[in-house]
């Protein structure tokens, strides 16, 4: 998604905090998406038969705070990598805070928020009229069940994200279930309807975060400038360490380019993002691009050059990749392997042939 840029040298000020929530209103806010996140998906929406979930004129001006409308349709039916979501545990005894993390073993019937990261605040909230809302804070957030499609009243069943679909519910009413109404840049979310007009969500797996890339010839960390500053360079290397200057990006967000499982696989193809720290609407995402170089581009996840493919050597395509594996990315717009010639060479996909044993193509992946 295109994202219009408010703040530059402002999101400077808090890059590399080492905090991993921030307490913004009174709540904890996730600084960086940990964990697996999902996306949101609709099947059987006025809109067609599978249609992706983002938020309506977003992000709000002129500094990101604000609610905005969730949309099923129109600018968010193609899936895009740029959106965050998740249901996560509402505070209790066991999860006193509503933390991002309180994510995992979601059961039919427990209370859950509904959560995007992409806002300045992030719970979603059911107003008056049932519309959601999301970039609220968690004083206004709604509470919400799931319960699993074909399952009906099935209570305290694990939810698996990779293939349940789910309906959505806002409070314990009858009439609270969620569905979309209307259609194109028009098609909302709403949480007024009775069971029996209640639209199957699905919400596969889609990020994982944080991950590294650290390189076997430099043995530093790959990234990027986040924000390209007169004189700074965009362009993604592999010299990252615990030194490096804030503002140089090596702590990753991969997006599947096909939301599914909670894990990362062999031969799948990602995008390697980076979130702005405090002003989550903004995003970088490495582009290889036409002469091979990859470059680290602001707020425009929607180009095809964005995706990379993980492999790992002996590896069959659908294994699961673990951290301490060794990878090579190719990129997917012109099927070469990337990699640095030089300890501060630019990461470049210029390699024909698999690099078994040339280490400035090969990459320690930690998740």
């Amino acid at each position: 998604m295109a994202v219009s840029t408010i703040c530059l040298v402002a999101c400077l000020l808090l890059l590399g905090s080492a905090n991993a929530e921030r307490k913004l209103q009174g709540v904890y806010e996730p600084q960086y998406p940990l964990g697996h996140w999902n996306s949101i998906g609709v099947a059987g929406s006025p809109v067609g038969m599978t249609t992706w979930c983002g938020l309506r004129d977003f992000p709000p001006i002129p500094d990101g705070y604000g609610a905005a409308r969730m949309l099923c349709g129109g600018v968010t039916r193609v899936y895009d990598p740029y959106w965050m979501w998740k249901l996560t545990k509402v505070p209790s005894t066991l999860y006193p805070e509503p933390l991002a993390s309180n994510a995992s073993d979601i059961e039919t019937g427990e209370p859950v928020n509904l959560r995007i990261f992409n806002p300045m605040l992030t719970f979603c909230e059911r107003r008056s009229n049932g519309q959601l809302w999301c970039g609220v804070e968690f004083s206004k957030a709604s509470v919400f069940t799931a319960e699993v499609v074909g399952k009906p009243g099935n209570i305290g069943v694990v939810i698996d994200f990779a293939v349940d679909q789910i309906y959505l519910r806002s409070g314990s009413g009858l009439n609270n279930y969620c569905r979309v109404k209307g259609s194109s840049n028009g098609a909302y979310v709403y949480c007024n309807a009775p069971a029996t007009l209640a639209m199957p969500f699905s919400m596969p797996y889609s990020h994982k975060a944080p991950v590294t890339l650290t390189n076997v010839l430099t043995s530093k960390r790959c990234g990027a400038n986040f924000i390209p500053l007169q004189g700074v360079s965009s362009e993604v290397n592999c010299t990252g360490d615990d030194t490096t200057w804030k503002n140089f990006y090596t702590g990753l967000v991969i997006a599947a380019e096909l939301p599914g499982g909670p894990v990362l696989i062999a031969n799948a193809s990602y995008a390697v993002l980076s979130y702005d720290n405090l002003y989550h609407y903004q995003v970088a995402a490495w582009d290889a691009g036409a002469n091979g170089t990859v470059d680290s581009i602001s707020n425009d996840t929607e180009q095809r050059s964005l995706y990379f493919h993980f492999e790992r050597a002996g590896a069959k395509a659908g294994e699961a990749l673990v951290s301490g594996d060794v990878i090579a990315i190719k990129s997917k717009r012109n099927g070469k392997y990337c990699g640095v010639k030089t300890e501060t060479g630019v990461l470049t996909c210029d390699m024909l042939a698999s690099p078994t044993n040339t280490s400035g193509y090969l990459f320690l992946l930690t998740l």
